[in-house]
């Protein structure tokens, strides 16, 4: 996005590079925040007021519609629906450190932090 964000303002490809660009923004910076902050504040609320039966409604109304969503995209794939009780724990915890680690990702890339995947160079010997 760095390397393209001129795209952000006037793209070269038309209202298709326009909204792909915006998306991916919304994407990887926007939705992160947002569903850290909403996460921080559900703590708060839980650990300051208590876990009010509202709370923990709403939880488990997330909780569920990450279910039907499991089961839209296994039905799809014609997967096994045993696999969709394991929507419980991409909210518990899977979806937390995703949206940290993008956080962080879009953090090391706007301060400029040299990246690489750690790939160790051949020597040529056994």
């Amino acid at each position: 996005m760095r390397k393209h964000s001129s795209l952000l303002i006037k793209p070269i490809g038309g209202w298709k590079t326009l909204i792909t660009m915006w998306q991916m923004v919304f994407e990887s910076v926007i939705w992160p925040i947002a569903n850290i902050w909403a996460n921080a504040i559900f703590l708060f609320v839980a650990i300051w007021y208590g876990l009010s039966p509202l709370l923990l409604l709403w939880w488990i109304q997330l909780t569920v519609l990450d279910m039907i969503d499991a089961m839209y995209c296994i039905t799809l794939e014609e997967e096994q629906l045993s696999l969709v009780p394991y929507a419980v724990l991409y909210r518990l915890m899977f979806i937390q450190i995703v949206d940290v680690t993008k956080l962080l990702g879009t953090l090391e890339e706007l301060l400029g932090l040299q990246m690489s995947w750690g790939k160790l160079e051949r020597i040529g010997r056994l």
